[in-house]
């Protein structure tokens, strides 16, 4: 059944409101100007559905990208409108060019890729809470959600609102990676890390596998992943595993160096 419903988020922690709109445009657009009136906040993000694109241009809002059959199987907009210079310049755009560049130049695919006989591939189960906590704070000095706290990641995954895959060598967590379910029949895949000590044997390669596995068994056919536009590993191992390049979201949200740049990538895989 297809979702119906607007929603509307303040991120403080991004300074941006977030929005996905499949309806009544209008009354969306008074409920933004009211919350830019209370918040103060640089950024609005946008996903809605390409027929109410008309509303918010008129409204200044920017095209940053776009997200095949992300609502229940329809196309999606990414705009965006920015309340003052700063947030509306990126702080790194040659570097975007340069991975982009570099990531379509590879060749490679998912099936060159072994998986190491030393690694193991697994779901989350709260044993490994403590040691998954660790590798964030290893790889990360911040991040949007507060995935530092035990308790929060014990939260979400009782609550089935996000699946975790892991990898382990030697009973250690070396890289993870979740899916988030969202409310409109899609997941994405986020929350990648490695230990920087086992970088280079594309373990992220393998958990993402694992988890779009597990989103097919549930009937979730559309994948999306948004990316820090400056990573190289990253960026080339969604583009290995299938993954199209949809737009890159300026200063979009806070993640290890602070506000950065984000690449879009989705991945359908029901013709």
């Amino acid at each position: 059944m297809k979702n119906n419903q607007n929603i509307i988020e303040v991120d403080k922690d991004s300074d941006r409101i977030v929005a996905y709109v499949v309806t009544e445009p209008k009354d969306v657009l008074e409920q933004l100007n009211k919350l830019e009136e209370k918040e103060h906040l640089s950024k609005n993000f946008i996903y809605l559905k390409k027929q109410y694109l008309i509303f918010f241009a008129e409204a200044n809002y920017k095209i940053e990208g776009t997200m095949a059959r992300f609502f229940d199987g329809e196309d999606a907009v990414l705009v965006s409108k920015f309340f003052n210079n700063e947030r509306s310049r990126s702080n790194s755009d040659e570097k975007n060019k340069e991975v982009l560049q570099i990531v379509s130049n590879d060749t490679k695919n998912f099936e060159d890729i072994i998986k190491p006989n030393d690694v193991t591939i697994e779901r989350l189960c709260e044993d490994d809470l403590q040691g998954l906590t660790e590798l964030y704070k290893k790889v990360f000095d911040q991040y949007p959600t507060n995935i530092f706290d035990v308790n929060y990641l014990k939260e979400v995954i009782e609550a089935e609102k996000y699946i975790f895959v892991i990898a382990k060598i030697d009973g250690k967590v070396v890289a993870v990676a979740s899916a988030m379910l969202t409310p409109y029949g899609g997941a994405e895949i986020t929350d990648c890390a490695t230990d920087p000590a086992y970088r280079g044997q594309q373990l992220l390669t393998h958990i993402i596998i694992e988890l779009e596995k597990v989103l097919i068994s549930r009937s979730v056919y559309m994948f999306y992943s948004i990316t820090r536009s400056v990573s190289v590993g990253m960026n080339m191992t969604v583009k290995r595993l299938g993954y199209h390049f949809e737009g890159t979201l300026i200063k979009n949200c806070v993640i290890s160096s602070g506000l950065e740049d984000m690449n879009v990538w989705t991945k359908n895989v029901k013709k």
